[in-house]
């Protein structure tokens, strides 16, 4: 019986340790990705913008600079309209400067730390609309916690879901620091 007992712990112990090493490793393969993306979207901006130019194109170029260009207050209306679309309240709590590699001249990064309350549906909702924004972004960082309730408060009442998420934006505009 008691070797039976301790087989047992030893296999829970070992899936625990099987788990951790996927879930480090998902962790490793996304931030890999996010470090793909923005070396993609700062050479594709970096090359359109090398076409515009070699082709003279004024319009063109005024069509690049609204995608890749917009200034840090129009990305904020951008960050602004997820919550009105979604229907729930949303606070930038810091817009800081970020880093992109050193050979993209050009390209500045600002990192928006976002937070919003709602039901779960809600909150799911506001994630995609996130990362489905018109503008060069990754998500770099998500925390979603259910908001505890009182114990007065009847079962009927949803629950509530606190969202707190760091996202990465490349812009063209100068970003200070």
């Amino acid at each position: 019986m008691a070797y039976g007992a301790l087989a047992a712990a030893i296999c829970a112990w070992v899936a625990v340790g099987y788990f951790a090493v996927i879930i480090q490793n998902e962790r490793a393969a996304y931030l890999q990705q996010i470090s793909d993306t923005a070396t993609q979207v700062d050479k594709a901006a970096a090359d359109a913008r090398l076409h515009v130019f070699a082709s003279g194109n004024l319009a063109r170029s005024s069509a690049l600079d609204a995608i890749v260009a917009p200034d840090v207050s129009s990305i904020i209306d951008t960050i602004r309209s997820v919550g009105t679309a979604a229907g729930v309240p949303i606070k930038i709590n810091d817009a800081l400067p970020g880093t992109v590699a050193k050979t993209q001249k050009d390209i500045h990064a600002v990192a928006f730390v976002i937070e919003s309350s709602g039901s779960f549906s809600k909150m799911m909702h506001v994630l995609a609309l996130f990362g489905a924004l018109p503008l060069p972004s990754s998500i770099e960082m998500v925390d979603l916690a259910r908001v505890p309730q009182d114990a007065a408060v009847t079962t009927r009442t949803p629950q509530v879901w606190h969202l707190n998420l760091k996202m990465r934006v490349l812009t063209t505009a100068i970003v200070s620091s």
